[in-house]
């Protein structure tokens, strides 16, 4: 599948569904426990997210909050930009989760990158990876929840532990990505 993704033959959503036919086909996996294996909650949640991203981008909210966040943190230059968004990723995705956490911010990053001539990858990539490094409660994280009980740890275990986690996972991202792709497009 990886193969068939950076070698440009395929995109990777064709990829990704010839690789799920291929495992259930070669009887790796059977159909029942294929369903099984799906968290039904995050699809839904995210399939119900989308029409609201739309709607944020129609309606103008997705510039409106784009132009708040553009405003004070553009001013000060695209990296402020990034770490701000990053931040508030971090922030939303303590609650919500990774993925609906991309798909609201998704339209404002987009739209912010615009207003400022800026390229959206960095800004997205930056979303993505900080709404993934929520670390500071137990209920931001799948494997986090598993662990809660079993180990004996309380919700300010996470935050003594997973705040300063976050703050360096956003720092390093911060000073990564402009490196690996450029803010300027």
């Amino acid at each position: 599948m990886v193969l068939l993704v950076v070698s440009g033959l395929f995109p990777i959503q064709v990829a990704a569904f010839a690789a799920a036919v291929l495992v259930v086909a070669s009887g790796a996996l059977t159909m029942p426990e294929a369903y099984r294996a799906v968290e039904w909650r995050a699809v839904f949640l995210v399939a119900a997210l989308l029409p609201v991203g739309a709607a944020m981008e129609r309606s103008g909210a997705a510039e409106l909050l784009a132009g708040f966040v553009a405003g004070p943190a553009g001013a000060v230059g695209p990296h402020a930009l990034l770490a701000a968004f990053m931040a508030l990723a971090a922030l939303l995705s303590l609650g919500l989760g990774g993925a609906p956490t991309v798909v609201l911010l998704g339209p404002v990053v987009i739209g912010a990158a615009a207003r400022l001539g800026l390229s959206p990858y960095p800004l997205m990539m930056g979303v993505g990876l900080a709404s993934a490094a929520a670390f500071m409660t137990p209920y931001s994280h799948g494997s986090n929840l598993l662990v809660l009980g079993a180990g004996g740890y309380r919700t300010t275990d996470y935050i003594r532990v997973g705040a300063p986690l976050t703050l360096l996972v956003l720092a390093l991202l911060a000073l990564l990505i402009p490196l690996w792709m450029p803010l300027r497009g």
